[in-house]
């Protein structure tokens, strides 16, 4: 019984009245998590490429997470008051500013090159956390399981395709900026799929 309801949750996703919202939600979970994974795998390495200290490539990886954290406890409480497509399409959209910011810092000072780490983490990652909550909203309480559970799961596709391919480009010789111009490109699909999910969903 369980089973059978179960594939009717998953069917539901495809009806015609909600297959193009999975779809943008998939894409956002997809290059949300390829710029997260990609920036947690490459970071410490690119970082130390470059000569830094080990405790700065340990500092400059540890505040992307704890960036993440921090606004995620902003971003949660703003996508409530005002509007959890349009909130979450900013974020993204300054995450994607941040990322090419923090390639071009990587060679700068330290402190500009921490702050922005921080900072990229409060976009980068704190948009994971808070896509998650956006697909609870989406849904009707009978699909949100089905609903959460594959945009994770397809989410997932796009957290090993984005290490893996940071790795050939640089294993290529391109430049870690322009991997990084590459990154903020999937969080500008990211942004343009939560706001095309918000106009659709008003």
């Amino acid at each position: 019984m369980r089973s059978k309801r179960a594939k009717t949750q998953v069917a539901e996703l495809f009806r015609r009245k909600w297959l193009i919202s999975t779809i943008l939600l998939w894409l956002a979970f997809v290059a949300n998590l390829a710029a997260f994974y990609s920036i947690q795998s490459w970071l410490p390495t690119i970082v130390g490429s470059l000569g830094r200290a080990p405790e700065i490539v340990i500092a400059a990886t540890v505040l992307t997470t704890i960036g993440g954290i921090v606004a995620a406890a902003a971003i949660g409480p703003a996508m409530d008051r005002i509007s959890p497509f349009g909130t979450l399409g900013t974020v993204y959209l300054l995450g994607a500013v941040f990322v090419v910011a923090l390639g071009a810092v990587l060679g700068a000072g330290t402190e500009m090159l921490l702050v922005t780490a921080f900072l990229t983490g409060a976009c980068v990652t704190g948009g994971q956390m808070s896509v998650i909550a956006l697909a609870t909203v989406l849904y009707p309480p009978h699909m949100r399981s089905a609903g959460v559970g594959w945009a994770l799961g397809v989410g997932r596709l796009g957290g090993i395709a984005g290490p893996l391919l940071v790795g050939v480009a640089l294993g290529g010789g391109i430049a870690p900026q322009q991997v990084f111009l590459v990154m903020a490109g999937a969080l500008m699909i990211a942004a343009v799929s939560v706001l095309i999910l918000g106009r659709m969903h008003r």
